[in-house]
């Protein structure tokens, strides 16, 4: 990990602090950092592969391909997207193919945001994909490649994740073993989070503003 520090002295607090919403903190916007405020933007640079799990796991009640592919080529698998102004309910249906248990294809179709289990909206196809299994010393997974023109926000990937993490089905090793939704980060990979670090006179002043 590296990390990039900037002076922000001077600069609204509320600039720095983004919330999960994506909305700034709402914070008095006059309130600037003192002298000595520095920021710290982190860039990470992958290795290895990963495979990444949410700490709020759901389960697709598959523990291989075949059953994962059969699970979800009549009935959708529903994307988790991002709570935001113009975000999409998307779903996909795998394509059954039981000649081969390492790629395959998949489509893509709008879903219904008012349901509880994961269902159509109509019978539109807005794209269509591709999937490769891969394993790693640890995991195996089925990773999705989907087409640029879906926003990454709308399947659970961030902004500055783009084209660096993929979604994937993550079968642990430990446990049982079920595939669940999570992403695949490739070696090499480099991502600049949008989170900053602060130092000791920002912590300060930060802490004291949110009181």
């Amino acid at each position: 990990m590296q990390l990039k520090a900037y002076d922000i002295s001077g600069s609204p607090i509320s600039t720095f602090l983004p919330l999960k919403s994506n909305n700034f903190a709402q914070l008095d916007v006059y309130q600037n950092f003192p002298e000595g405020s520095i920021a710290y933007m982190p860039t990470i640079k992958f290795f290895d592969n990963q495979l990444v799990l949410p700490v709020r796991e759901s389960f697709t009640n598959a523990r291989n391909t075949n059953e994962l592919i059969e699970n979800f080529s009549k009935v959708p698998f529903c994307f988790s997207f991002e709570n935001r102004a113009n975000a999409q309910a998307f779903g996909i249906l795998f394509t059954r193919n039981k000649n081969s248990k390492q790629n395959g294809t998949f489509k893509i179709i709008p879903v219904r945001k008012d349901t509880l289990f994961c269902r159509p909206l109509n019978d539109k196809v807005i794209t269509k994909g591709s999937w490769n299994f891969i394993k790693t010393s640890q995991h195996s997974a089925v990773v999705l490649n989907i087409p640029d023109n879906i926003d990454p926000r709308d399947y659970g990937i961030k902004l500055y994740e783009k084209n660096k993490a993929q979604f994937a089905f993550i079968a642990p090793t430990k446990g049982d073993r079920v595939f669940r939704p999570g992403k695949f980060i490739k070696k090499g990979a480099q991502i600049e989070t949008e989170r900053y670090m602060f130092n000791e006179t920002a912590a300060r002043f930060i802490a004291q503003a949110i009181q």
